[in-house]
């Protein structure tokens, strides 16, 4: 129980603390308003700058490596139970890759297009493929108790929802365009190219960050 807690806070405490000291950072650097809507994850450090840049960094780590926490507790838990082995082996290396794609998605800047479409597609992805893979699990462990433990049905479909969620935001047709600027032309015949107020790919990576955070919760829940 104490393992559990001591996740499940350091979990908490490490993502608000990576939003809460990168955003302010970032008002505080540069005197402007950081919007999740047309805004990456990764533009809370790009720049380094700031005096909050060290702690947010630091948040951000400690998050990324407790982010796998909850699959590893599942796996000590359940790695006896015959024919669960390879499920939760499987389940262990999903949350990995989630993570190191978590990590690489606060480096990529936009500017490299490519490289960063990559990045985000692998880490949506692997997102659904991982509550997925949890939701099966966890129904299954539901049937091979006897139809007992309500709690494995309850938290499985949940994460087969979410699971379903994050497939739906990688599938969305807006994100082939996604780089797309506006363009204004001042009166002088300049042309400005600002970013669009709602910039559709930077709000579907931080959708996908939320949902990963609900879905590794979850699944500290179901461990109990």
């Amino acid at each position: 129980m104490g393992l559990w807690i001591a996740s499940l806070s350091i979990l908490l405490i490490a993502f608000l603390g990576m939003f809460i000291f990168g955003v302010s950072n970032y008002q505080e650097t540069f005197k402007a308003k950081f919007s999740l809507l047309n805004m990456f994850p990764y533009e809370l450090s790009y720049h380094n700058q700031g005096m909050m840049i060290i702690i947010y960094r630091f948040f951000l780590y400690v998050y990324v490596a407790f982010s796998i926490s909850p699959a590893l507790l599942m796996i000590s838990k359940y790695y006896h139970f015959p024919g669960y082995v390879s499920y939760l082996i499987m389940v262990g290396i999903l949350f990995v890759i989630s993570a190191v794609s978590l990590l690489t998605l606060h480096i990529i800047q936009a500017k490299y297009v490519r490289l960063h479409t990559i990045v985000a597609t692998i880490f949506f992805a692997v997102s659904a493929l991982t509550s997925g893979a949890v939701s099966i699990v966890l129904i299954n462990l539901y049937i091979s108790n006897n139809y007992v433990d309500i709690k494995f049905l309850m938290i499985g479909l949940m994460e087969a929802m979410l699971g379903f969620a994050t497939l739906l935001i990688m599938l969305n047709p807006r994100l082939r365009n996604w780089a797309q600027m506006n363009s204004t032309t001042d009166e002088d015949g300049t042309v400005v190219i600002e970013r669009p107020r709602f910039f559709v790919l930077a709000f579907s990576e931080w959708l996908v960050i939320f949902i990963n955070l609900a879905a590794q919760i979850l699944l500290l829940i179901a461990y109990l």
